[in-house]
């Protein structure tokens, strides 16, 4: 089918998110191989609040860092359709978790620091082998000793 497009589910496209969960609407074009999110007056809030805090205090040096129009990031900030890679651009840009970006889940920063070390796997790892009473003396150990930013 030359030419025509082809448009996949929201399941078929993103198998592995939940659609009761995204308050957005989300379309796959297999043809021109772009995805785009469509009109959320909550995410154009998101956009605006991810903007306001970023190091971007003009939308046209936003514009002009991302390479689209200053019509376009109007168009984001009021909840109007944008690309995906549009918008994982923009996540990326501003220091922001996509996740929260487009769908609202989480915190604007859940990106970072999310990734766990292999210092902390290897303690996971030696908390799964012990025994349920072990697991709970431990983690009543670690609650009972204060964070070190407490400390300073």
């Amino acid at each position: 089918m030359t030419g025509a497009s082809t448009y996949l589910s929201f399941s078929q496209a993103f198998p592995k998110l939940d659609r009761s969960q995204a308050r957005c609407g989300c379309h796959f074009n297999a043809t021109k191989e772009e995805s785009f999110v469509t009109y959320d007056p909550a995410r154009g809030k998101r956009i605006r609040e991810a903007i306001s805090r970023g190091k971007f205090r003009k939308v046209h040096a936003l514009a002009a860092e991302l390479n689209v129009s200053v019509a376009a990031v109007s168009r984001w900030q009021n909840g109007g359709h944008t690309s995906l890679e549009s918008a994982c651009a923009l996540a990326r840009l501003l220091d922001v978790s996509l996740d929260w970006l487009l769908l609202g889940r989480g915190t604007m920063d859940g990106h970072r620091n999310s990734a766990i070390s292999a210092t902390e796997l290897l303690w996971v790892m030696a908390l799964r082998g012990r025994s349920a009473a072990a697991q709970s003396n431990l983690i009543g150990l670690l609650e009972s000793i204060p964070p070190e930013h407490a400390l300073r």
